[in-house]
């Protein structure tokens, strides 16, 4: 039986990372045209609190991406669990 509602994996880790790459490039826009800026009582610039957005965004761009090379590498169904007559825990192993 085939599921005709549902996005394939691909199309949405590609999504996935069109948002993130256009929310670092925004980020650094909005970061470098508030650099000159300062903060009322810290004196810091404005600039490197709005740089917390691109810096969060690529730590989170580098983390699916690491998740869609996992996702593709090994896909679900891929672990199996084999038992060991001595052994009560199972241990898992990738099936080649």
């Amino acid at each position: 039986m085939q599921n005709r509602g549902c996005i394939p994996a691909s199309v949405i880790n590609l999504i996935v990372i069109l948002i993130l790459g256009s929310l670092i490039i925004s980020g650094l826009s909005i970061s470098t045209h508030t650099w000159a800026q300062r903060t009322t009582v810290l004196y810091l610039p404005v600039g490197f609190l709005y740089a917390s957005m691109p810096v969060g965004m690529l730590l989170s761009l580098t983390f699916h991406l690491f998740n869609s090379y996992l996702e593709i590498t090994h896909p679900p169904g891929s672990l199996t669990t084999q038992g060991d007559d001595n052994n009560d825990s199972p241990s898992v192993s990738i099936a080649p």
